[in-house]
């Protein structure tokens, strides 16, 4: 019982930077949803599959315009990544058979997007978070009460 008692604050602790990671990575993605709130017509001018580590995925250079101005940037698709070279050309054949939507930010066109959903599975992962970190906190009061 002793043992666990030294070993209990390492688990919040722990908890409590794992919440925080997640907290703050939903967060900035939820910014970058909301941000994104313009939308225009893209011009997609460049597919390329690039290697991260044992994974492929696609990346699109593409233009837009806002008024007369005219902005470009890149960007990586996030879902799904191939695990070799072919399926993901193959994956690249029909994304760019495609007309592209790009999402952007009114005040700051430079922040732009082929895409623009939601973070749910972020958000899952952050109440999951929360609800093992406001476990833990209920049985620390609870075992420190019975003993």
């Amino acid at each position: 019982m002793r043992s666990f008692k030294a070993i209990q604050p390492l688990f919040f602790f722990v908890t409590f930077a794992i919440v925080c990671y997640f907290s703050f990575l939903f967060a900035n993605n939820f910014w970058d949803y909301f941000s994104l709130s313009q939308q225009g017509k893209a011009t997609v001018f460049q597919w390329e599959i690039i290697q991260k580590g044992e994974k492929y995925p696609i990346q699109a250079s593409y233009s837009f315009s806002v008024g007369k101005q005219k902005y470009k940037n890149s960007f990586i698709f996030k879902k799904p990544w191939s695990w070799n070279e072919l399926s993901a050309l193959a994956l690249l054949k029909e994304k760019a058979k495609k007309e592209w939507t790009v999402f952007y930010n009114p005040n700051n066109p430079s922040q732009s997007s082929l895409e623009n959903s939601f973070p749910y599975s972020i958000l899952f992962r952050t109440l999951i978070c929360y609800t093992v970190f406001v476990y833990f906190i209920l049985f620390r009061m609870k075992f420190f009460n019975l003993h």
